[in-house]
């Protein structure tokens, strides 16, 4: 399986500018007990990136992940975060940025796209790691910033990042009653980023860069709506209206079914 490697260098970068936003971000006249975003608060969120955050400095420091259910990340999530004593916004800002701070040295020219112990055992990149630094504080940043009217913005390379950092262990995440019976093959077209073959088989999923002989349905997408879509910060109606997501081939129908085919962890 071949799959799209980010750029050590400028993803690293990335890293640490989406830190830097983020916990500027909790530094600021926040509510910490406003809504964020489902039933979290802006403090729980703030705590889930540092647990987060430390959590993928532990992984690039070779220790193991807390989390032991990869199809109940959420549950876990949650039970740590209402265990944690911390309510201060700038306190947990520092958490953040002292964890993640230690990841750029961590993640080495050697082991950037070598495979990586992630959560319940499963296994990333090295780039993965930091490609979810990124998207933890970006999202999550994006949470934040909504609940007191603060413009946030995502940047496309920020999203693309995002988005390939988790194709590594994508295929643990396939709904397998979704997926069943479905044999097709997907051409995802990022916008400025890669070109990415999915292919299902039921519930496995097999993933590359190579071009595979048929292609059953093309979506071509900004990284940032797919993103946002798969998140469920926007539906995708709006996108596909817009032309931000558009799909055609020989089963065009099946780009409004490919969302359904992963589970939330």
């Amino acid at each position: 399986m071949t799959l799209p490697v980010p750029d050590r260098e400028a993803t690293l970068a990335a890293c640490r500018a989406a830190v830097t936003d983020y916990t500027r971000l909790l530094r600021s006249d926040l509510d910490p007990d406003a809504t964020a975003v489902g039933e979290w608060s802006v403090r729980d969120v703030a705590v889930h990136t540092a647990h987060i955050a430390h959590t993928l400095r532990a992984l690039a420091s070779g220790s193991r992940s807390p989390i032991t259910d990869h199809r109940d990340m959420s549950a876990q999530w949650m039970a740590k975060v209402r265990a944690d004593p911390d309510t201060e916004l700038s306190s947990i800002a520092d958490r953040i940025e002292s964890d993640a701070s230690e990841l750029p040295g961590l993640l080495t020219a050697e082991v950037w796209d070598e495979p990586i112990d992630w959560h319940a055992g499963l296994k990333a990149r090295g780039y993965s790691l930091a490609c979810i630094q990124v998207n933890e504080s970006r999202i999550h940043g994006l949470d934040v910033a909504r609940t007191a009217s603060i413009p946030w913005d995502i940047s496309r390379s920020d999203a693309i990042a995002s988005i390939e950092g988790l194709l590594p262990v994508l295929h643990n995440f396939v709904d397998e009653e979704a997926a069943r019976g479905l044999h097709a093959t997907f051409e995802l077209r990022l916008r400025g980023g890669s070109t990415i073959f999915m292919r299902f088989d039921d519930d496995s999923l097999s993933i590359g860069t190579q071009r595979p002989e048929r292609i059953d349905c093309v979506v071509s997408a900004d990284p940032l709506s797919y993103l946002l879509i798969g998140y469920g910060r926007i539906g995708q109606w709006g996108p596909i209206a817009t032309g931000k997501v558009v799909a055609w081939g020989r089963r065009p129908l099946l780009a409004l079914r490919f969302g359904k085919l992963f589970v939330s962890p």
